[in-house]
């Protein structure tokens, strides 16, 4: 089951100079069950040139704690990273989570 976490909309000015008419992403926390924990999926969804395309990263059983996927969430919407970008995100995060452990 995966539910919304955030929808962030780009806004004109950070769109200037491209060809991309509008652009949105948007963060769902995925549920894998009260064993497996939580998941992610990114999906980002784009009218380039009049021409819809969307492409989405969906990544299963990354943590047993609600309150770290809702961290890692946050700091992905925020940045707006996109799923191409996510991985390299993503494993920093958990990176820097292990040291702080």
């Amino acid at each position: 089951m995966k539910k919304i976490f955030s929808k962030v909309l780009y806004n004109d000015n950070e769109l200037v100079g491209s060809n991309i008419q509008k652009l949105e992403l948007e963060y769902y926390k995925v549920v894998n069950g009260p064993k497996k924990g939580y998941g992610i999926e990114i999906t980002k969804k784009e009218l380039c040139d009049n021409r819809n395309t969307e492409e989405s990263k969906h990544i299963d059983n990354l943590t047993t704690s609600e309150s770290l996927i809702d961290k890692l969430l946050e700091i992905l919407s925020i940045n707006k990273v996109t799923p191409v970008a996510s991985e390299d995100v993503i494993c920093d995060f958990f990176e820097e989570y292990r040291q702080t452990m």
